[in-house]
């Protein structure tokens, strides 16, 4: 079983995990060895979409040990558009869909990070720029959520 610290950025609609080899992780020369899964689910019905994205992420670790499990946790904005998602109940959701993971993997040491904390308020734009300044070609990728969590990783290698 290979050792990893396990980085999620959840989404109902897509849930971007890295899994980084703690070896490398704890290393001071980085040789970027992590592994990326996008997980979608086909559900339109958001508890059914939470139980697949669960699922699906079970099976992708069930050969790693995760020695550490960081979670995006949502944060309430006050922007109109942070207001809308709270009326429409999407941060109760993502909560929940937070808790099912955390559910899932017990057996890791849980550990929850802010967007505010890792990124400050940059746009999802300028997130990606940085990231691409650091990041060799080969891990760039295509979704946000996949790009959030690499950046928390950097983040919490002190590395973005």
């Amino acid at each position: 079983m290979k050792k990893v610290v396990l980085i999620v950025d959840p989404g109902i609609t897509g849930t971007g995990v890295v899994a980084w080899d703690y070896t490398d992780w704890v290393s001071k020369d980085c040789r970027w060895d992590f592994k990326t899964i996008l997980i979608k689910s086909s559900y339109k019905q958001w508890d059914f979409a939470v139980k697949d994205i669960v699922a699906t992420l079970k099976a992708w670790t069930k050969q790693m040990e995760i020695s550490k499990l960081y979670i995006e946790f949502p944060q309430a904005f006050q922007s109109a558009l942070g207001q809308a998602a709270i009326n429409r109940g999407d941060i109760f959701k993502l909560v929940f869909l937070i808790g099912c993971i955390r559910g899932a993997l017990l057996n890791s040491y849980f550990i929850s990070v802010s967007p505010a904390e890792w990124k400050g308020q940059l746009p999802k734009v300028e997130t990606q720029r940085r990231l691409k300044a650091i990041l060799p070609q080969k891990h760039w990728v295509q979704s946000t959520h996949l790009w959030d969590a690499i950046g928390i990783s950097l983040y919490l290698q002190a590395k973005f």
